[in-house]
């Protein structure tokens, strides 16, 4: 099998916290309280250069994953593909350069930064609105396979 995704390309990087959120204010994105903590607490590194960062959105069907599955099973299946984990704050600047989203959800498949409080970002339009919001999920919770993910692929 060779699973087929939508390819995303963006640059992270170089903004401290404090920009990157008044850079999401300004573009008026949404946020709900769950995105605004992980916001707070996510690593953010100011003093690196802007990099190149490519996506790959994929549903978990499209992985293989008919019946949908937990999340370190969805992980792990995209892991085979080739696709990794996006870090936390490359969510936010996923958000912010990707305006032309289509309407719905897309998770960021990232790493949890605990086992307490959201796990990560769900990226949605709708109404032509642009959200950022925190999810939260336990890894034995099931997942339906029409989910749409985003994970990071090599540069």
């Amino acid at each position: 099998m060779d699973p087929q995704f939508t390819t995303i390309q963006l640059s992270g990087g170089g903004m401290t916290r404090a920009a990157l959120v008044n850079a999401l204010r300004e573009r008026h994105v949404q946020t709900d309280q769950a995105a605004e903590r992980l916001l707070q607490t996510m690593p953010v590194y100011p003093g690196e250069r802007p990099y190149p960062i490519r996506l790959g959105l994929i549903r978990a069907r499209d992985l293989g994953l008919s019946q949908g599955s937990t999340l370190p099973h969805i992980f792990q299946t995209a892991q085979h593909y080739g696709l990794g984990l996006v870090p936390l704050a490359a969510a936010a600047f996923l958000r912010l350069q990707w305006g032309d989203q289509p309407a719905g959800n897309v998770f960021v498949a990232s790493p949890a930064l605990s086992n307490q409080g959201p796990r990560g970002f769900a990226l949605t339009k709708a109404a032509k609105q642009l959200q950022l919001h925190g999810f939260f999920a336990s890894d034995d919770k099931p997942w339906p396979a029409t989910t749409s993910f985003a994970f990071e692929l090599s540069v």
